[in-house]
């Protein structure tokens, strides 16, 4: 699972980083998956997140982080060749998800709303 902080960036080895940007949280997601023995024709990735959580700032795309997240994602996942299996994603609310690793299923809470399957 990556928790992409901004839509690009620069990842130094010693820090950490490649986590915080979709355009290297991705790559290095699926070199772990690879890693750890993953066949790549068999991944299927769902996408959650991507919300405007700074109101008062949707001058443009330039603050809609969260958008610009949700679309860098998508992007590196296309380049890669993963599918998206399912998404939930935008709108001006947080989310926790749940993700079971064994069965795939993952659930998805809005802040003060109900949980559902993607």
């Amino acid at each position: 699972m990556a928790h992409v902080m901004l839509p690009q960036g620069e990842c130094r080895e010693d820090n950490g980083s490649a986590g915080k940007y979709a355009n290297t949280a991705i790559p290095a997601l699926l070199d772990c998956l690879a890693k750890a023995g993953a066949e790549r024709h068999r991944l299927v990735v769902k996408i959650v997140g991507g919300a405007q959580m700074l109101p008062g700032l949707e001058l443009g795309n330039t603050f809609n982080i969260g958008a610009r997240n949700a679309e860098a994602v998508r992007s590196s996942l296309v380049a890669a060749g993963i599918p998206i299996g399912a998404e939930d994603t935008g709108g001006n609310y947080g989310r926790t998800v749940h993700l079971h690793a064994g069965t795939g299923k993952t659930m998805v809470r809005t802040v003060g709303g109900t949980s559902k399957e993607i």
